[in-house]
């Protein structure tokens, strides 16, 4: 996660349309989203005047969520979306004034970067192990550990059943699961959370692009490929495209879009950018899609977690019911017929973080899953990870108001968790996704009785939110009473929180 900052359209690269903020880039998508399907989105009541949307887009785009996903047309509308963002992007080479389309340019020639090859495949395979709470899960322990987690509201059951599968997976073969022989590119393979190391341990051959090199002294296994000096997606996205193609050499291909960096709309940027290469690929070089979804997105809440939330929400501590009707707290959850989703948007992260989670990630998996990835229907449909991954402890959340929140955020049965234990816990779900043909994830589920509009509403059921989704308040106000009683714990946090505002 990351804060906001001021959209620079006259960097190189990769961009929005020029001079179009973030906010008011996604406020016109959402506009011309609600014009083309007005009976399926009127009841989203989206702000007309830009200003009022910025101001408020947290509620805004919970409120369209619900609606979106309400409609038996909700594929549809996140194609329309995902659709527009990826038209209105420009690439704007070094030195020139008028950009181009970036669509265009994807279509024109590149030269793949060279790549230095370490390790010679061999690896005994990745033995599960995710810590939590000063213990160490194995194999044999992650169904109590799914166990314990779905009990305290920290996950759906539909995590709880894939953490399962995964280490029965594991136990039914020698205690390791091996991925000898498969190939994954990951685009931001050195991010905190990025599951680089374990599918090494696994066995993979894997593609590292990154602005970083990897460091080679404790290489785990597998087969590493990367561009010594770093590769730049924004600067050199053809460069890229041609990478994956020659390092799939007619193999199918996971890619795995994990790059992330805060600032410049930089977040969104990102993730179209990495959504515009994936749907540049051509047919069948794509075998999967991975990513992680933050819970500070307006997610669908799911059913067990919305009647969590409800008992909760009936039997509040007494300090919670005043801040409740002195009007601190407001509700955790958006509805519109039957459908909940979590109001969980944190406005300190901007509007570009949230529409990278939102447009390019939440929407974007879901047109993957049920269309491909050409994003117009015309590609079979791909194995889809795209699982929420809990507020977790990185360098990226490293701003005074967040550290004394996470300090309060017991008071309200969330959970932060150790980079770690999401590292871990992400990377076997995503797992579980691949290897399991029943997985409403995996493309083949569709040859197991499950349609496409099923697939496409239950593609995100899997989800390790920590409590946010649970939680019977919004999180943004939670957050604010949190950091209240963080301070309260550490005094010490309240000099940085306001020497650093």
């Amino acid at each position: 996660m990351g804060t906001a900052s001021k959209h620079k359209s006259a960097a190189p690269g990769v961009n929005l349309p020029e001079g179009t903020s973030g906010s008011a880039f996604l406020h016109k998508i959402l506009t011309e989203t609600v014009r083309e399907f007005p009976h399926e989105l009127s009841a989203a009541r989206l702000s007309p005047e830009p200003s009022r949307f910025k101001a408020r887009f947290g509620d805004e785009l919970a409120r369209f969520e619900a609606v979106r996903c309400a409609s038996p047309r909700r594929s549809e509308i996140a194609r329309h979306i995902v659709q527009r963002t990826q038209e209105g992007l420009v690439y704007r080479r070094r030195g020139e004034q008028t950009p181009e389309s970036f669509g265009e340019y994807l279509k024109g020639q590149g030269e793949a970067f060279e790549l230095t090859r370490l390790g010679d495949g061999s690896a005994p395979g990745l033995a599960p192990q995710v810590p939590f709470a000063g213990r160490s899960y194995g194999a044999a322990e992650l169904g109590a550990l799914a166990s314990l987690l779905v009990e305290r509201g920290f996950m759906t059951q539909a995590a709880g059943d894939a953490l399962c599968w995964i280490g029965d997976y594991a136990l039914s073969h020698a205690g390791r699961i091996s991925l000898g022989g498969q190939r994954f590119a990951l685009l931001g393979a050195a991010a905190e959370l990025a599951p680089t190391r374990f599918l090494l341990e696994a066995g993979a051959k894997v593609l590292w692009l990154d602005l970083q090199s990897p460091t080679t002294e404790t290489l785990p296994g597998g087969e590493l490929h990367y561009v010594p000096g770093g590769s730049n997606l924004l600067l050199d996205p053809r460069r890229c495209k041609q990478t994956l193609l020659e390092f799939a050499a007619g193999e199918p291909l996971h890619l795995g879009l994990y790059a992330y960096a805060a600032g410049e709309s930089q977040e969104w940027r990102l993730a179209s950018t990495m959504n515009g290469i994936a749907r540049s690929l051509p047919e069948g070089v794509l075998e999967s899609i991975s990513l992680w979804i933050s819970p500070t997105t307006p997610s669908q809440v799911r059913p067990g977690c919305v009647e969590l939330s409800a008992r909760r929400s009936a039997r509040p501590p007494l300090w919670q019911t005043a801040l409740r009707k002195s009007g601190v707290l407001s509700p955790g959850h958006e509805r519109h017929q039957g459908v909940s989703t979590a109001r969980a948007v944190v406005s300190i992260q901007g509007v570009s973080y949230q529409a990278a989670q939102y447009v390019a990630k939440l929407l974007a998996a879901e047109v993957y899953a049920a269309e491909g990835s050409s994003f117009e229907g015309h590609t079979r449909p791909l194995t889809v990870s795209a699982n929420v991954a809990g507020i977790t402890r990185t360098k990226s959340l490293s701003h005074p108001l967040f550290e004394a929140a996470f300090e309060g955020a017991p008071a309200f049965n969330i959970e932060i968790f150790r980079p770690e234990t999401t590292r871990a816990l992400a990377t076997l779900l995503m797992l579980h996704d691949l290897l399991n043909p029943a997985a409403v994830a995996n493309a083949q589920s569709l040859e197991h009785g499950i349609s496409r509009e099923t697939r496409a509403a239950r593609l995100g059921e899997v989800q390790v939110h920590g409590g946010v989704y649970t939680n019977p308040h919004a999180l943004e106000p939670s957050i604010r009473v949190a950091a209240v009683l963080g301070m309260t714990k550490r005094p010490g946090l309240a000099r940085g929180l306001f020497s650093k505002n």
